[in-house]
């Protein structure tokens, strides 16, 4: 067991865990405030969306202050799956006037496969979680445009920095993982514009 101190040099200390706590302990806090916002609000797309991210950036940086913890990290893997299944339902509900109660059932059968890739070892997970994102965007297409589209990018490429996971010996901050945090971190940025625009149609 690391003991306490350990924890706050997992967050204040060591070069590459901090960096990666930090990239993503303040966008969760930020997100979860916006969660809030957006229930006071009665925004259902804003506050399923940064519900969704709010988990996912703050299950990714607990992983980093307790990272000798398997079931942290597998909260990890489930908050991935939060921010997978977060952006098409988001993107939905601010185009439907029917709430959650119009989503197709196949994105339920979806939720449920990727809920399951979230427990497998990282290559199969990986490859899982870009395969059933992939249908989400069938159920979504006619609410792509080229925001989205990026943010799907962005998505793939943290995947791909991901799984090859190295750069170790860079400047603090220049890691593969850390470009990782820093895609999820973009996307999510961009998907709010996505709402705040779906939301607020120009005429």
């Amino acid at each position: 067991m690391r003991p306490v101190n350990g924890h706050a040099v997992c967050a204040f200390v060591d070069p590459y865990e901090r960096v990666n706590f930090w990239s993503h302990s303040v966008p969760a806090v930020g997100l979860a405030i916006l969660c809030a916002l957006g229930f006071l609000h009665g925004s259902p797309s804003v506050t399923v969306y940064a519900a969704c991210a709010a988990t996912t950036h703050g299950m990714s940086a607990l992983t980093h202050v307790f990272p000798e913890s398997r079931t942290l990290e597998k909260a990890d893997h489930i908050g991935i799956v939060a921010t997978i299944v977060g952006t098409p339902v988001s993107a939905m509900l601010a185009h439907s006037a029917h709430g959650i109660s119009e989503m197709p059932l196949g994105v339920w059968f979806i939720l449920a496969g990727l809920f399951a890739c979230a427990w497998a070892r990282p290559f199969p997970r990986t490859s899982g979680f870009i395969g059933l994102g992939t249908g989400l965007v069938y159920y979504c297409w006619d609410v792509i445009n080229l925001n989205l589209t990026t943010q799907i990018l962005l998505y793939i490429c943290g995947a791909v920095l991901f799984l090859r996971n190295s750069g170790h010996s860079r400047w603090p901050g220049l890691s593969d993982h850390h470009g990782l945090h820093y895609c999820v971190t973009i996307a999510a940025s961009m998907h709010l514009v996505y709402l705040y625009n779906a939301l607020h149609p120009q005429p």
